[in-house]
């Protein structure tokens, strides 16, 4: 099941021992559903993310959780192309919103460059 869930940060009742601003009540992630690794009871889940990072997560910080959808877009495209120019590289990455970026000075600028042209062209 691909879901976004929402968890309190376990510290998050001694918070007055860190620095205003370090820990934040919950963090959210969205990612698919595993079991609990052999290791740990079921009161834990794995929640594999699109990036590919996997996270053990404790069922006692659960805030909420709700199913989310997947983007088309992003599950038939690779989320980002490197690009090489000589002895430079360059990424252009898919955004969230289905737009390309890339991490060279023109688009900086410009918002629009040949490396992100060249990836719609191929």
């Amino acid at each position: 099941m691909y879901i976004t869930t929402r968890m309190r940060h376990p510290l998050w009742d001694q918070r007055d021992r860190y620095a205003a601003g370090v820990i934040r009540e919950y963090s959210e992630y969205t990612g698919e559903i595993g079991p609990s690794p052999n290791y740990l009871s079921d009161e834990w889940f794995t929640l594999t993310e699109d990036n590919g990072n996997v996270r053990i997560l404790s069922k006692d910080n659960v805030i909420c959780s709700r199913r989310a959808i997947r983007s088309n877009i992003s599950n038939s495209i690779n989320h980002s192309v490197r690009i090489f120019r000589g002895n430079k590289s360059y990424i252009v990455s898919l955004n969230t919103n289905g737009s390309l970026s890339c991490n060279c000075t023109g688009y900086s600028y410009r918002r629009t460059c040949s490396h992100i042209k060249e990836v719609e062209d191929a």
